[in-house]
């Protein structure tokens, strides 16, 4: 299928070439400009400073950053190729020193430089650049201010209401700089790029991590922009909880938000649940939100518009004249600034209010403002008009006179980090003065912008915008993966929604779009819209994205529990009907070894090989885990762990499944030192991964493992690091996991109230896995209180339970202590029955130890 020119790898290319020279790097490269160097997290300010040499070292160090996550091969070729090149030798010499032909070099460094820029970009996040609380001067709005931050400071709600230029975004700037613009998330709605609610909370959590608060954030990640509303939702009240100085979220242009769109309706949600736990500003012109306190905006005074008149810069108004212009403009903020503007491009006062006067709009006075403009201001505002957020300043870095003379007059807004936007009722106006052939060319010029900064989806708005749909199309699908990690694809699907096939004449725009639209659809579940989507293109059997259309439509088809149809389109589309994702994984592997192969790159294609006989083993001993075959499964495990662990390019997620398997088995089997081990090991890689709610799961079986080795105290730390974000994630099955092990663990202590109160806990959450552990549990504390008959009625009942979900291991431990109650009460036969129940499902597990700890038991009573 087709592949569009990257702008961003381009952009990258050029910086990597003059790598030796941070000069020039900083003075042309927009990967060095503060617009986008300031997202990074850079030493010595270098993303803020003027100095282009310091701005380029700032790059250096954050190109070098992100090609620690390579792997070392493509580490090599960027040290040989740019970082630590001898810049007297040709391309021959770099290639000879990599012992590669030139065109094996060429070949493998578009891999090693698209590998970089995608490091580059989960580094930067261009796509999450944060909004700037705007500075500003605030007059007449002083007790609206401290009566807001009088409720927020109490962690309450306040809404900003009030009609189009009467100040709402600036009172809400105003309380943000008092709050501290650096704890302030503001957030505008700019449909249709981000008032979803994934584009919000991606946007939040990015926010939180800078703040200290990483769960939210490190967990979208770890899912690859898969959003887990429930668990996220859950991380995010947790991490705005968790801040010693609170953070203020602050969302402006509410009164974009439409009840009756489902989307809007989750934010609307989402914004009523964490004002429970952090101060939230809201602004617009009306807000369906419930709040503590609104605050409706009226025109300003007049002797408020005097002291705005007075504060206008390098203007000294006679009396008259501002006796005049406060009867004229009648309170409202928007035509005093516009006024001033005028007076400062015009240097006539007079003429100013005698347009003022019989300007009837704000769009007449507007007009007068355009008509004194050069041609080339004009063209400048109608460039950045076409943003809907801030635009790049160094896009204009070579009309520098023009954008500080705009800056100057007003009729430009610096945010403080590298970008420029127009006032919102400029923009407007400028908009509508541009022809329209003319803000198309303009949106294109937009979206090599932003393509060149690495931010795809904007770059796709805009491409449509500027009536090129195929290269709109072509932009997001070359880098769907990366936009939807960011929390992309509902903004995407929606800037999307209008494109039809008739807009593409080629079958292949045709069929990206399908593609898209099906992937988009299947994130949310729609799987029935997903297939009408992929059915909305032709797939011919020799086309290469064939198969890949199967196997979604397989994947589709199962969703809605058509397995026939499944079936089918997975033969169609692999020719075997092993569909599990190691499989495919093993297969993908063997394929990329046979194009290295092919291309004579014998490292990466022994390395190709050994990631699909890893995968295999892996998989393999998974399989026969799932069918209790534990000592065949612990040879499988243990032999991928060894190659993997001798191989130094294994991928990271074939390490962590490798000790998430065997530290599931070994506690199976009955081993906790190993246990130990290999959980510990996993929870290390998870961590470093960043999925938080992963790393819960070992720290259960960490837990477990601890209570077999009797050091119930270790057991109940684990608990203690696991339990409280479990809680706040609302995850059932964790909390009852973690709640059963602490059960245990002050059983084993003696602490018999505590047990049953951690057992009740986990049986609260109803689930069906852990049920039986804990009534165990409770049967144990039960029996060590003398109880005896409410103990075998409990042990029954979690037999019981165990039986029915058809858990051999929890069936034989509730049997085990039914035998232990039975023998204490003196009825010897009916104990035996059921040790002998017991010994008989250990024996069928393979779990000696457990057979004989039962053995010594039932000779004790």
């Amino acid at each position: 299928m087709s592949h569009a020119p990257d702008g961003f790898v381009t952009a990258l290319e050029q910086a990597l070439e003059h790598f030796a020279d941070p000069e020039w790097i900083g003075a042309n490269s927009p990967l060095a400009a503060p617009y986008f160097l300031g997202e990074a997290t850079l030493s010595d300010g270098a993303h803020t400073t003027t100095h282009a040499a310091a701005r380029g070292k700032g790059l250096q160090q954050l190109l070098r950053a992100a090609a620690t996550g390579l792997d070392e091969d493509q580490r090599k070729l960027l040290a040989a190729s740019f970082f630590e090149r001898n810049w007297n030798t040709n391309i021959n010499g770099v290639a000879m020193k990599l012992d590669m032909s030139r065109a094996a070099y060429y070949r493998r460094r578009v891999v090693v430089l698209d590998g970089l820029a995608r490091a580059l970009s989960a580094r930067v996040s261009p796509a999450l650049r944060g909004e700037s609380v705007l500075p500003t001067r605030l007059t007449g709005r002083e007790s609206e201010l401290a009566h807001a931050l009088q409720v927020l400071c109490q962690r309450g709600s306040v809404t900003l209401l009030g009609n189009s230029g009467l100040g709402k975004s600036a009172l809400g700037a105003a309380i943000a700089n008092h709050w501290g613009a650096d704890r302030a998330f503001w957030y505008t709605l700019r449909p249709p790029l981000n008032d979803q609610l994934a584009s919000f909370v991606f946007g939040l959590a990015h926010f939180l991590y800078k703040q200290g608060a990483p769960h939210t954030w490190r967990q979208l990640v770890a899912d690859r922009g898969e959003l887990k509303t429930a668990q996220i939702l859950g991380l995010l009240r947790h991490d705005l909880a968790s801040l010693t100085q609170p953070v203020l979220l602050c969302v402006d242009e509410v009164d974009q938000l439409r009840l009756e769109l489902t989307g809007h309706a989750q934010l609307i949600r989402l914004l009523e649940d964490v004002q429970t736990v952090c101060p939230l500003l809201l602004m617009g012109q009306q807000s369906w939100v419930q709040v503590q306190l609104t605050i409706r905006l009226d025109p300003l005074q007049d002797d408020v518009v005097r002291q705005l008149l007075i504060q206008l810069p390098d203007l000294v108004l006679p009396e008259s004249a501002i006796q005049q212009v406060t009867a004229i403009v009648r309170g409202n903020p928007t035509l005093i600034r516009l006024f001033g503007i005028y007076v400062a491009i015009s240097q006539n006062v007079n003429e100013a209010i005698a347009e003022l006067r019989s300007a009837t709009s704000m769009e007449m006075l507007l007009v007068r403002i355009w008509k004194y403009l050069s041609d080339d201001e004009q063209a400048v505002l109608a460039a950045i008009s076409v943003y809907r957020a801030s635009a790049p300043h160094d896009v204009w870095s070579d009309q520098a006179a023009i954008l500080n003379s705009l800056l100057t007059r007003g009729l430009l807004i610096d945010d403080g980090r590298g970008g420029v936007q127009l006032p919102e009722q400029v923009a407007g106006f400028v908009r509508q003065q541009t022809p329209a052939e003319t803000r198309q060319a303009l949106h294109a010029q937009a979206a090599r912008a932003y393509e060149a900064r690495g931010d795809y989806t904007s770059a796709a708005y805009h491409y449509l915008r500027g009536r090129q749909v195929a290269l709109a199309i072509w932009v997001w699908f070359n880098h769907r993966e990366g936009e939807t990690e960011q929390g992309r694809a509902p903004a995407a699907r929606e800037i999307f929604r209008e494109v039809t096939v008739a807009d593409l004449s080629n079958d292949d725009d045709r069929r990206a779009l399908a593609l898209l639209r099906a992937e988009w659809l299947k994130l949310t579940g729609e799987a029935r819209e997903a297939v009408l989507a992929l059915d909305g293109a032709t797939w011919p059997d020799d086309h290469g994205g064939t198969g890949y259309a199967q196997r979604l439509r397989g994947a589709l088809n199962e969703m809605q529990g058509q397995i026939e149809q499944a079936l089918q389109s997975f033969r169609a589309g692999l020719r075997v009907l092993d569909t599990h994702p190691q499989s495919e994984a093993t297969r993908l592997h063997v394929s990329i070894g046979y194009s290295h192969f092919r291309q004579r790159e014998m490292a990466a294609a022994r390395q190709a090989a050994l990631n699909a006989q890893i995968t295999a083993l892996e998989f393999r001993g998974y399989i026969e885990m799932q069918a209790g075959n534990y000592a065949l499964a612990q040879t499988q495990l243990t032999e991928a762990l060894t190659m993997a662990q001798a191989a130094p390019n294994t991928p990271r997620e074939l390490h962590i499944r490798i000790y998430e398997r065997l530290g599931a088995l070994a506690w199976q089997m009955g081993q906790p030192e190993q246990t130990i081990g290999y959980c510990t090991q996993a929870v290390r890689f998870l961590s470093e991964k960043g999925d938080g709610v992963a790393v819960l799961y070992q720290r259960v079986n960490l837990a477990a493992a601890y209570i077999m080795l009797g050091q119930p105290v270790r057991a109940l730390d684990e608990v203690q690091l696991a339990l409280p974000l479990a809680q706040a994630l609302g995850h059932a099955y964790l909390i009852a996991g973690l709640s059963v092990n602490a059960a245990e663990a002050h059983l084993n202590l003696g602490a018999l109230d505590a047990a049953e109160q951690s057992a009740g806990n986990a049986l609260q959450q109803e689930e069906d896995t852990t049920q039986p552990y804990a009534m165990t549990v409770l049967g144990m504390v039960q029996q060590q209180r003398g109880q005896l008959d409410r103990a075998e009625a409990t042990l029954r009942v979690a037999a019981q339970a165990a039986a029915q979900i058809e858990d051999r291991y929890a069936e034989a431990n509730a049997l085990r202590e039914l035998g232990r109650v039975l023998g204490r009460r003196g009825q010897l036969p009916a104990a035996q029955i059921e040790f002998d129940r017991a010994i008989d499902l250990f024996t069928q597990m393979g779990l000696m130890q457990e057979v004989e700890k039962t053995r010594r038991y039932f000779e004790t009573v």
